[in-house]
């Protein structure tokens, strides 16, 4: 056994969800195989366990979360889906298009249902691209007509077997897809009016923008291309992380919260790490020795980590190419609570077969600033309810001159709340209150409604977070043009001749998703270090 407490099998830099998931995996696979335990820490540098995944409890609403980091997974996320049920978390549907729900595009209020209708849609769509079936996802039209053209074949479908063979051999204009950027070969396969209803209804800016062609169609047709079941646990996401990091500690492993690492260096002769950290409450750092290390962190960390001694690469270096084929996206939430679901008094709409339906649930989507929103959770008793707002890419421009007005935070009023205080997490994320007062004009204005409409409660608390700050970077990464993904993620595991590993979002094949941290730590703890595929994987849904 290990006497020397500074001195550890594996140390872990990162405590989300791939850093408590590697933790927690390497710890069972042992105990399951009666072997020798090893000695695994893990260091975090921020005050709590979950990385960007962060529930929050609103203020009067006990019995809710609000995910204001990464908030759901869908039934194609094998890993996620597993794992929820094999810790026994209790989770729920999580309603996104609706059809009574807004689409509010170009000044033009919208319900959802609406957007199939080429006659109320105010966008100069071509006489190709009005039908039902082709407005009902534009982005599907766009890949069938590029899927076509890269294999001539005129009755392709962009199936994600199809988007594999084209990896290596698709051309598009004679490039490889991996060459030209989404963007391009969307507006070379539908109108620009095309893009931009896509882009607008999606409620997303980044998606279209950042990834090349064979890494970007994929990706979002898994979101948008047909109705996708979405899923939430009812006690929060980062439910996952915390109570891997309770079975971590369960197993004899440790995890240090305010510690953040500060330097690594490799000794060639002894094969041994030298980890480096400042503990927060310490006058002076701390030195642990590793055998092997793992990095469960994005890009912007590494980058912060670098810093010191330039340990994962020197500027201009094949290693720093390595590392940086891919994009951070900046992303916000901001969660806004009010007495009452004022949504719900708007007039109701006949959906066909269905009668007529009120908001309730689910998602509306804008092209102004605010850009998506969740009618995310109404109290059955109280009527106390939460929107939380999510907004990326671009627009975030937009919010830049109020997101850090840190002296002036939205205020709390208690009163609304039944008297109920706010949580200490819950104060630290209070959203800035010009922010959260243009948050509120804009819903109004998406809703129909006046700004100065009396039958409308203002907010009685607000919470946000900006994950463009570091050490995150963003909220997700995406792909470069010109990068080969399947090779970079397969390197990037392993990206030194040491026993160094990088896992994570990052550099995975689900980029933005839960389900792409675990997917990245079962390659690196399969292929690398040896681990058997878990007993509780399930990697088709139960019928």
């Amino acid at each position: 056994m290990n006497t020397d407490s500074t001195a550890f099998d594996y140390v872990i830099v990162g405590g989300g969800v791939a850093g408590v998931y590697s933790a927690w995996r390497i710890l069972q696979d042992a105990h399951d195989k009666g072997g020798e335990i090893p000695s695994v820490l893990v260091l975090e540098q921020n005050d709590r366990i979950g990385g960007r995944l962060l529930s929050l409890e609103p203020p009067g609403i006990p019995d809710s979360r609000v995910e204001i980091g990464g908030m759901r997974y869908s039934d194609a996320h094998r890993w996620v889906c597993s794992l929820t049920e094999h810790l026994g978390l209790a989770y729920q549907p999580l309603p996104s298009d609706r059809p009574e729900n807004i689409a509010y595009l170009r000044s033009t209020l919208l319900r959802y249902q609406d957007r199939t209708d080429a006659s109320k849609i105010p966008y100069n769509l071509a006489p190709d691209e009005r039908s039902a079936k082709d407005l009902s996802s534009l982005i599907m039209l766009s890949a069938q007509r590029a899927i076509r053209e890269i294999t001539g074949d005129p009755n392709a479908q962009p199936t994600p077997q199809e988007w594999e063979k084209a990896r290596d051999t698709g051309r598009f204009d004679g490039q490889r897809l991996q060459d030209v950027s989404l963007r391009y070969v969307i507006l070379n396969t539908v109108s620009h009016e095309a893009f931009k209803m896509q882009e607008d209804i999606g409620g997303y800016d980044s998606v279209l923008h950042t990834w090349n062609a064979i890494d970007g169609y994929p990706w979002n047709l898994g979101d948008f291309a047909h109705p996708v079941k979405f899923h939430h646990t009812i006690d929060g996401y980062d439910q996952i992380p915390i109570q891997l990091a309770h079975l971590t500690a369960e197993l004899g492993g440790t995890a240090c919260t305010r510690t953040a690492v500060t330097e690594l260096d490799h000794d060639q002769a002894t094969g041994l790490f030298t980890v480096t950290a400042q503990p927060g409450d310490e006058p002076s750092p701390t030195s642990y020795t590793a055998k092997k290390v793992i990095v469960a962190a994005p890009l912007r960390s590494i980058e912060i980590l670098n810093r010191h001694n330039n340990f994962f690469w020197d500027p201009g270096s094949d290693e720093e190419d390595r590392f940086k084929c891919v994009t951070p996206i900046p992303l916000f939430k901001l969660a806004l609570c009010y007495s009452k679901p004022w949504w719900q008094d708007l007039p109701p709409v006949e959906v066909p077969g269905e009668g007529e339906r009120r908001i309730t649930k689910g998602k509306s989507n804008t092209d102004l600033p605010i850009r998506q929103c969740y009618y995310w959770w109404t109290d059955e008793d109280t009527g106390r309810s939460v929107i939380l707002i999510y907004d990326d890419g671009t627009d975030l421009s937009y919010w830049a001159g109020l997101r850090n007005r840190t002296e002036d935070r939205y205020p709390y009023d208690p009163g609304q709340a039944g008297g109920a205080e706010e949580t200490p997490q819950w104060v630290k994320h209070r959203a800035p209150r010009l922010m959260a007062e243009e948050v509120h004009r804009q819903l109004l204005i998406m809703h129909g409604l006046s700004e100065d409409d009396v039958s409308v409660p203002k907010p009685y608390a607000s919470s946000y977070m900006d994950w463009g700050e570091d050490p995150y970077g963003g909220g997700a990464n995406f792909w470069h043009v010109g990068v080969d993904s399947v090779t970079a993620a397969k390197q990037i595991v392993q990206p030194f001749d040491m026993e160094l590993y990088v896992c994570g979002e990052c550099w995975s094949h689900a980029q933005g998703w839960v389900e792409g941290a675990l997917q990245t730590c079962e390659d690196m703890l399969q292929c690398h270090l040896n681990l058997g595929e878990p007993g509780w994987y399930k990697p088709k849904a139960d019928n």
